[in-house]
C-alpha cells in the first residue's frame, strides 16, 4: 500500500480528494518504491512517515528529496 492509514485523512478530504491522493502516492510507489504512512492527524498537524524500499537501479532519494516528495504530494490537497 502506498499510503498506509489514508482513512485518517477522511475528516480533511472528501472521497475524490482521497482517491486522487492515493493515485498520486501509488505513482511514487511504482516509480521509486516510496511509501507513505499517516501516523497522526489533528486540527493543526498531519504527521507522515515516508520510506523508500529497495530500488532496481540501486539509487535512493536523500532525506531532503523524500521530504520534498511528501510535501509535493500533500501540500495542494491539504488545507493549511
Amino acid at each position: 500500500m502506498s499510503i498506509q492509514n489514508i482513512d485518517y485523512l477522511g475528516s480533511l478530504l472528501n472521497a475524490d480528494e482521497l482517491n486522487s491522493l492515493k493515485k498520486a502516492a501509488e505513482r511514487h510507489s511504482q516509480q521509486s518504491n516510496i511509501d507513505f504512512k499517516i501516523v497522526s492527524v489533528d486540527d493543526k498537524m498531519v504527521e507522515i512517515e515516508t520510506t523508500q524500499g529497495e530500488t532496481a537501479s540501486g539509487k535512493y532519494a536523500t532525506q531532503q528529496v523524500l521530504l520534498k516528495r511528501t510535501a509535493e504530494l500533500l501540500k495542494k490537497r491539504l488545507p493549511g
